[in-house]
């Protein structure tokens, strides 16, 4: 807390001693606060704002409930809260943004929930803080960094005096196997020696540090002969004490010029907590909350707009914004219908799963999007796909398509019927001469499949 105010205090001029009680309590959101996620965000800004009301502080007055303490962000220059998008678009000012260039599989929509961990990371670094972003499964935590780290490369030779992107950065995967030995190696491949003894970064141009992104931090197990994680332990020996000890010779290694990122999700139980908190005592933590219904919505609508060249055309007969808002209800409705429970623990259906969806019905061509019909149908199946890659019983399939039965009524003013009409529902590409996903009956694919794998039998047997 005292360090986020200090930050904050250092950089205000003069005549903004007036906005103190603000600049304390902004400090108070972003460092205490950064670590709260969505369950406990709406009893944290009550708490706060009661405090604000006991002490005769002046409560923010664009705030109008708690939970709105954590979508808004403190502006000095007029003394205003603006909400996170704002103020990430004036700290990034002058950068240039190619995450929109990319393809659907690596494309990156901005939220407010993303632009306030961005932003909080973006100044931690350049403050030479370490950073760690925290967060349930599917919350966008990786995405969310790698973002930030390819928007400082691109604009590295942007940095001046007053900030300093990194020019550098390195992932590093952890899975549950991992250990000290290679994720020193991993990291000290990827540094130069510098002198006898002292490792760090290849030469900087802009003189920026060299960051360490460490990916899942949370899956590597615990060592049964020491009782801690080995890769904690070697990280938490760097920030002690600068360094490591070789491999090869058991001398010992400094390591600098180099800052921390690392991503991880929210401890399970007591005990993972206690693994956690030795190391995430080191890093600046940001808590990445799972997207809201209205985020997920506006994702997969703009994910469809973007790349859905038959559910955006004219003449489609329902509106990719509908299909994405039901698409999370019917994700919603059917973890209702059938929670998580040991019994069916494989049903843990997340916001990815939803992309997926998006991704498929991108696909589909525009005739299918003519048709109400036709397209009702193609978004049952994309839900039938996805979700039921992890069905293990009939039971499940029918409680899904009970719920899709339900919108198609409810939402769409459709029989459930004239969408499960007894056929079965197919979409491919196979039986387009032009790539094009429509749906097909089951011979025509078999059909199809038959022909392909003929074709690949004759191109293997000509070859050899």
């Amino acid at each position: 807390l005292l360090g986020a105010l200090w930050s904050l205090l250092t950089t205000m001029p003069g005549d903004a001693g007036r906005y103190l009680d603000q600049l304390l309590l902004f400090a108070l959101l972003t460092s205490v606060g950064a670590v709260v996620l969505e369950p406990g965000r709406a009893a944290f800004g009550d708490a706060i704002l009661q405090l604000c009301y006991t002490n005769h502080v002046k409560a923010p007055a664009e705030v109008e409930s708690p939970k709105q303490l954590f979508e808004k962000a403190f502006i000095l220059e007029n003394g205003s809260w603006v909400d996170w998008m704002a103020w990430s678009g004036m700290i990034h000012a002058g950068l240039e943004d190619k995450s929109g260039d990319m393809s659907l599989e690596t494309c990156f929509i901005p939220t407010l929930e993303s632009a306030r961990a961005e932003t909080l990371l973006s100044l931690a670094i350049q403050h030479q803080h370490h950073g760690a972003v925290v967060g349930p499964a599917s919350a966008g935590k990786s995405a969310c960094v790698m973002r930030l780290l390819q928007l400082w490369a691109d604009n590295s030779n942007k940095s001046s005096d007053k900030r300093k992107f990194p020019s550098m950065y390195y992932r590093i995967l952890l899975a549950a196997g991992s250990n000290a030995d290679e994720l020193q190696s991993a990291m000290q491949n990827r540094l130069e020696q510098q002198r006898k003894g002292i490792y760090g970064p290849r030469h900087s141009s802009n003189g920026g540090p060299c960051v360490f992104f460490v990916d899942d931090l949370h899956l590597p197990r615990v060592d049964a002969t020491c009782g801690a994680k080995q890769t904690n332990e070697l990280l938490r020996q760097w920030f002690d004490h600068g360094g490591w000890y070789s491999a090869e010779d058991q001398s010992f290694v400094k390591v600098v010029d180099i800052s921390m990122i690392a991503a991880l999700r929210s401890p399970a139980n007591a005990q993972q907590a206690v693994h956690e908190r030795r190391l995430l005592r080191h890093y600046h933590c940001v808590a990445v909350a799972e997207p809201t219904q209205d985020s997920a919505a506006t994702i997969l609508a703009a994910l469809m707009e973007r790349f859905g060249d038959g559910i955006r055309s004219p003449s489609a007969a329902v509106s990719l914004e509908k299909l994405a808002s039901v698409s999370v209800h019917v994700m919603v409705t059917f973890k209702q219908m059938l929670p998580q429970s040991p019994r069916n623990a494989h049903c843990f259906h997340q916001f990815v799963d939803l992309c997926r969806v998006a991704q498929g019905l991108c696909a589909v061509d525009a005739l299918c999007a003519g048709s109400k019909t036709s397209s009702l149908r193609s978004f049952c199946h994309e839900h039938l796909r996805v979700f039921g890659d992890r069905f293990a019983s009939d039971r499940e399939k029918e409680v899904l398509e009970t719920c899709l039965t339900q919108v198609c009524e409810q939402k769409f003013d459709v029989l459930g019927a004239a969408v499960f009409d007894g056929s079965p529902i197919l979409f491919s590409d196979l039986a387009s001469n032009e790539g094009k996903v429509e749906e097909v009956s089951p011979e025509m694919l078999l059909a199809k499949l038959e022909q392909k794998v003929a074709n690949v039998e004759d191109d293997v047997n000509g070859t050899v």
